[in-house]
C-alpha cells in the first residue's frame, strides 16, 4: 500500500520561491547567452562555460523540486517499508520495526526500531490509522500506542 508524503504549506512556499528564483536565473542567463552570441568580441570559453552552468543549475533545481512534489511517498511492500522523497529513496525491513506511536497532541506518527532509533512519518493525519494498520498487517509483531501528552515531569509531581 502507498501513502503520499504530506508537504506542508511552508514547504510549498519554499518550493514556489525556489521555482521563481530558478526561473529568473534561467531567463537572465539565457539573455546573457544571447548577448554573447550577438557580440562575439566578448566571447571567451569561460563565458560559455559559466553561462552553460548557470543555465543548467536552475533547470536541475526545478527538476529536483518537481520530483519531490510528484514522487514522495511511503510504501509497504515485500516485507519492507520503502521511503521515497523525490530522487532519494530508502527501505527498512519491517522485522526491525518495534512500534508505531501516534502523538495525539502534536498530531504526528513516529516509528521506532528495535535499536531504539526512529523517525517521523509525514503523511496526512487522516491516513495515520490506515498506515498503522497496513504496517501491522504486513508485520504482526509491530505494536501500536497513542500518546496524549498527559505524562507529567518528575518536577511537577
Amino acid at each position: 500500500m502507498k501513502f503520499k508524503y504530506k508537504i506542508s504549506v511552508k514547504l510549498y512556499i519554499m518550493f514556489i520561491a525556489l521555482f521563481i528564483v530558478s526561473a529568473a536565473c534561467l531567463v537572465w542567463n539565457v539573455v546573457r547567452l544571447v548577448g554573447f552570441i550577438k557580440d562575439p568580441t566578448i566571447v571567451t570559453v569561460y563565458n560559455y562555460i559559466s553561462v552553460g552552468i548557470c543555465i543548467l543549475l536552475p533547470i536541475l533545481c526545478i527538476l529536483f523540486v518537481a520530483t519531490i512534489m510528484a514522487s514522495s511517498y511511503y510504501k509497504i511492500d515485500g516485507g519492507k517499508l520503502l521511503v521515497r522523497y523525490g530522487v532519494l529513496k530508502d527501505s527498512f525491513n519491517l522485522k526491525e520495526i518495534d512500534n508505531i506511536v501516534r502523538d495525539l497532541e502534536k498530531k504526528s506518527l513516529i516509528i521506532t526500531f528495535k535499536d531504539e532509533s526512529g523517525f517521523r512519518i509525514v503523511i496526512d493525519e487522516k491516513n495515520f490509522n490506515d498506515f498503522a494498520a497496513a504496517l501491522m498487517k504486513a508485520e504482526p509483531s509491530i505494536s501500536y500506542a497513542e500518546y496524549t501528552g498527559d505524562v507529567k515531569k518528575d518536577d511537577e509531581k
